[in-house]
């Protein structure tokens, strides 16, 4: 599919969107940018949250990630006021 129409579940087709890069994550939930970080909650289990810098959106980098202690928690939402997560 060409950048210029990259698909959202549901089969909907967004238009005028040109990819710049890409980050290989598992699970994504919800996520939040603020400046130049963008903060990523997982569904799978174990994977928390992940903090990546996209102030080079065609290079982005992860800079922090957690993980859970069980099979049976994640952290799907992510929540950010300021410079608090």
């Amino acid at each position: 599919m060409p950048d210029s129409q990259l698909e959202y579940r549901g089969g909907d087709i967004a238009h005028n969107i040109t990819k710049l890069g890409s980050l290989d994550l598992i699970g994504g939930g919800q996520v939040v940018v603020q400046g130049d970080y963008a903060y990523v909650g997982h569904m799978k289990p174990r994977d928390g949250t992940t903090i990546i810098n996209v102030a080079a959106p065609k290079n982005p980098k992860i800079v922090w990630q957690s993980k859970l202690g069980d099979d049976k928690s994640h952290t799907h939402k992510v929540r950010v006021a300021g410079d608090i997560m």
